[in-house]
């Protein structure tokens, strides 16, 4: 959880995480973060400026999204969600996780919840030709009664690999080689039955 704390405690002072004009991570905080941040390890292009480091903009875009940060006069804060966050890394570990599983019942959702699913039970990686394949199988086509190709369904996976790929330890891999880690895979069975969970 390296990744979300670090975000977390670096904008809990009184006067938060400071921004450029711009609103962008300074290029110091930009290096320093991107030692921390899992999927930053196998990083190969510049990293001097964040508009330039998608995977810490994302992220980061993430973590407002999920209303544990936000933007005031140019510097990150935190929320009331993100200081309970993190005061407790439990509670940090089920704000992310109850953000997972897609709510919406369309075909971006579903396709979020198979990916989840291929995540914790098809080994390290996820093979997203067999997702496209559950996906025809479960009768999801365009009008055109054509099945969705696994390259179409890769921005559902990159938006949860934004999250899921910052979970586990810094690792370093050949680039866009996503290993599902032992936490990531955690995070997801705690997602998928967290309704459950808490119903108990």
């Amino acid at each position: 959880m390296a990744g979300p704390l670090w975000l977390l405690e670096s904008a809990a002072s009184t006067e938060g995480l400071p921004l450029t004009a711009a609103g962008w991570l300074k290029p110091v905080t930009l290096t320093e973060f991107m030692t921390v941040l899992p999927t930053a390890a196998d990083w190969i292009h510049s990293a001097t400026r964040e508009i330039d480091v998608h995977i810490v903009t994302d992220f980061r875009a993430a973590l407002q999204n999920y209303r544990l940060l936000r933007k005031y006069r140019n510097s990150l804060r935190l929320t009331e969600a993100g200081k309970a966050a993190l005061a407790d890394p439990a509670d940090l570990w089920v704000s992310l996780a109850e953000r997972l599983v897609p709510s919406d019942d369309d075909f971006a959702g579903s396709v979020g919840a198979v990916i989840l699913v291929h995540m914790v039970t098809s080994g390290d990686r996820v093979d997203m030709q067999a997702v496209a394949r559950t996906m025809a199988e479960a009768g999801w086509k365009d009008r055109d009664g054509v099945a969705a190709t696994a390259e179409e369904l890769w921005p559902i996976n990159n938006s949860l690999w934004t999250l899921l790929g910052n979970v586990g330890p810094r690792e370093l891999e050949s680039h866009g080689n996503r290993r599902v880690s032992d936490a990531a895979r955690a995070m997801v069975r705690d997602a998928l039955f967290l309704e459950d969970a808490r119903d108990l």
